[in-house]
């Protein structure tokens, strides 16, 4: 069975934990479980650096796991009424993680599946939202990331791993974080600690 027969398997509540969000962790130096009654279109949040720009990049995940996403069909397969929920997304501002002080808008978009999203589907989204800002990952694609993203690993640390999805969160768990997400990690850490020190000194005086 391939990897993405597998991923189709699963629920998505079982492929947002069991595999997308500790890949997100290996990748991004914060993610954040998003999904429930508040998430206003947002399964999960990541947040990034870019040096470029010397700011924090905000993205979201958007999951959908119940068969191919075309023009018409279902809820969670119709691009369509699936369109409402990324335009909320983007609409919505959330508490920004690093100063609850401050509201920051999604920036960037990855539409996930295991499944396959039409020619359709996408060019339907890509003409309505801005392309720059949502990214397709369907199975083939995704199949594609987490094969290359093993084979990389287990290269690296000396590894054997073959993918399930009952051990691929502990995969993702126990290899180290490059240095590049330490020193991300660090960064945010210290901002976050930094204003909640300077909070709590305004409240006391």
């Amino acid at each position: 069975m391939s990897i993405k027969e597998e991923l189709q398997k699963l629920k998505e509540n079982d492929l947002r934990k069991k595999i997308v969000i500790p890949y997100l962790k290996v990748c991004f130096p914060y993610v954040e479980d998003w999904h429930g009654s508040a998430e206003k279109g947002k399964d999960i949040i990541y947040i990034t650096w870019d040096k470029v720009w010397n700011s924090y990049i905000v993205g979201a995940v958007v999951i959908k796991n119940d068969g191919d996403i075309k023009m018409s069909g279902s809820s969670n397969r119709n691009i369509r009424i699936l369109h409402s929920q990324l335009m909320q997304t983007l609409k919505e501002p959330i508490t920004f993680p690093i100063d609850p002080s401050q509201t920051r808008f999604i920036e960037k978009i990855k539409f996930l599946t295991s499944y396959n999203i039409n020619k359709p589907a996408r060019d339907f989204i890509n003409l309505n939202v801005n392309p720059h800002i949502v990214k397709f990952i369907p199975g083939n694609k995704f199949e594609e990331i987490i094969q290359c993203f093993i084979k990389d690993k287990n290269n690296e640390f000396n590894k054997n791993y073959e993918f399930n999805c009952n051990t691929f969160e502990s995969f993702c768990t126990d290899i180290p974080y490059p240095p590049k997400i330490i020193e991300e990690t660090k960064r945010i850490n210290l901002e976050t600690e930094a204003r909640r020190i300077s909070h709590d000194s305004q409240f006391e005086n």
